[in-house]
């Protein structure tokens, strides 16, 4: 999903409808303006993991992790593109499993 349409997204939960209804109902140049509100004063779910993850980093530098970043604490839901696993992969997963002890010989 792109990010205008994203925004979109989230400019409807915020305003309380959906997307069609929205979109319907609100100019190119008001949804424009909007992008640029956001841009200067974001709000939604984003900022609120913002403020959420600099308290969780003041906790963690209070108790001893100095080197802890803000990003260290911000969830990131982008998916990511998986590539398929090779044989040299199974293969490292298996031999730490068994280095652990992980593993039981029948």
């Amino acid at each position: 999903m792109s990010g205008a349409r994203r925004f979109t997204f989230r400019l409807a939960l915020a305003l309380g409808m959906t997307v069609r209804e929205m979109l319907s109902r609100m100019s190119a140049l008001e949804l424009t303006e909007w992008q640029r509100y956001y841009d200067v004063e974001p709000f939604g779910e984003e900022r609120s993991d913002l403020r959420a993850a600099i308290v969780a980093r003041v906790i963690a530098q209070s108790n001893g992790a100095r080197a802890a970043k803000l990003e260290d604490f911000i969830p990131r839901f982008e998916r990511r593109e998986a590539r398929p696993q090779t044989a040299a992969d199974q293969m490292a997963v298996f031999r730490a499993l068994a280095a652990r002890g992980k593993i039981v010989k029948e």
